[in-house]
């Protein structure tokens, strides 16, 4: 049996849209063994089949390393709430991948990984932290995937977790094709000011006047 474990994430840290992310301490685990036929046990029915993500992502990893997809049993055992932006989805992504690389004895490294999670989520804020831990700054460079870990004091965090599902692609409908000039500014300022925070756990970056 092979079991993996993979944090929730928070992306789109402070104002670092799709760029910005950052592990927790809320981990969901997954147990995989060989089957006659596939078992997915541990989730609503309705994502009992090969769409299942975390199916999706080994099956891609098997392609990547030019393997036949075994038939298995998975089990599922987490507790991170589904559509409510703590990277349910990248959980499952990357343990599918990290359970198929484990299946054919690591033949991956964490950048692979990284790549073939991000051809699946479609951009790589919440599966590199969930993949690397800590907090990670990633973007997409002319099809690449660009990542840096970032060095992250001791904080804790409180996450609200609404009542209600919130689809990522709803969400992004919300949002506006351009922004002013001066906005840019202010963000990127914010952004460079939230990385400095978590490395040096100070968090009175601006001082009072």
């Amino acid at each position: 049996m092979i079991c993996v474990k993979v944090p929730a994430t928070s992306a789109n840290c402070c104002v670092g849209f799709d760029t910005l992310g950052m592990a927790l301490d809320w981990f969901a685990t997954f147990y995989f063994e060989p089957n006659p036929e596939f078992v997915i046990e541990g989730c609503p029915d309705e994502f009992k089949n090969e769409d299942n993500l975390v199916i999706v992502g080994f099956k891609k990893t098997c392609d990547y390393m030019k393997v036949d997809m075994p038939t298995l049993k998975l089990k599922i055992d987490t507790d991170i709430p589904s559509s409510r932006g703590l990277g349910s989805s990248s959980t499952c992504i990357v343990a599918g991948i990290m359970a198929a690389d484990a299946w054919f004895h690591g033949q991956l490294n964490k950048m692979e990984m990284l790549k073939i999670a991000t051809e699946i989520e479609g951009h790589p804020d919440n599966v590199a932290p969930a993949i690397f831990g800590q907090a990670c700054t990633s973007f997409m460079d002319d099809g690449d995937v660009r990542m840096m870990m970032i060095p992250c004091q001791n904080f804790k965090g409180l996450a609200m977790i609404p009542a209600y599902p919130i689809q990522t692609s709803e969400a992004r409908k919300v949002l506006p094709q351009t922004i002013d000039y001066k906005d840019a500014v202010k963000q990127i300022g914010y952004a460079l000011s939230f990385v400095q925070c978590l490395s040096s756990g100070n968090e009175l970056i601006f001082p009072k006047t």
